[in-house]
């Protein structure tokens, strides 16, 4: 699984995902201070960053029909309750994760229940697994931001100025996950997060294309070389040992 990833305020995110302004955005709400999405962007420099574990507010991007980027934030959580105060995550259904086997397939999940959900990638610097408490942060070598498949649901709102999105509907997300890939297994045997190149996210976001279209990440593959980093803390980030480096394939 993956519980916790952080992201990064950096110019290289706008540089990555050709993203230079909010006019480039189809759509785009700025949340509360600590929920907006754009904070992450308009860095002219390296900046701050925030670590996120489930249940969290997190930024998300998908593609408008007019092939343009849409902005926006969610809860790290995909099946929701609506109480009194509004949609509140389902603890009795662990949903920070979902299985690609879970997304392609055709039998029932949570994936065809009311509102469906719908691709989307979450930006991210680095992703965090733990082996024996030890957190290990997993980034791109070069220090280019990731792209980690992900699922979103939008849930409806009788007072849309009750979610992060003023636009009417609460959103929930997941990080989508595939079976455990060997050069990473002494980290985390059992899966590893689905991270997407240019050309992946591209077909990842393609209204057009069902989920069914991707069963091929069933055989889990790196789309690009990682560093893996074994820290102290994730406040501190203080490296315990020299990085180690993992092949793309």
């Amino acid at each position: 699984m993956c519980g916790g990833f952080y992201l990064q305020q950096s110019p290289r995110l706008r540089e990555y995902f050709g993203i230079q302004s909010r006019e480039d955005l189809a759509e785009f709400t700025a949340g509360r201070a600590e929920t907006d999405p754009w904070w992450y962007f308009e860095a002219a420099a390296e900046g701050e960053r925030r670590v996120f574990r489930p249940t969290d507010t997190v930024p998300f991007l998908a593609r408008a029909r007019d092939g343009r980027w849409v902005l926006k934030s969610g809860t790290w959580w995909l099946a929701m309750d609506e109480d009194e105060d509004g949609w509140r995550p389902n603890q009795r259904l662990v949903s920070f994760n979902s299985r690609i086997d879970k997304v392609t397939g055709s039998g029932p999940s949570i994936h065809q229940r009311p509102p469906r959900s719908f691709r989307v990638v979450i930006p991210a610097t680095a992703f965090v697994e733990w082996h024996e408490k030890v957190p290990h942060l997993f980034r791109h070598p070069e220090g280019q931001p990731l792209a980690l498949g992900g699922m979103a649901k939008a849930y409806p709102l009788e007072d849309p100025s009750g979610g992060a999105n003023a636009d009417g509907h609460h959103y929930a997300v997941s990080i989508v996950t595939l079976p455990g890939h060997p050069a990473t297994r002494h980290i985390h045997e059992k899966s590893v997060p689905l991270m997407l190149d240019r050309e992946g996210m591209a077909a990842w976001l393609d209204r057009g294309r069902p989920h069914s279209d991707f069963t091929h990440l069933l055989a889990p593959t790196l789309p690009h070389a990682l560093s893996i980093q074994a820290v102290q803390d994730l406040k501190t980030m203080q490296p315990l040992a020299e990085a180690e480096q993992v092949k793309a394939g």
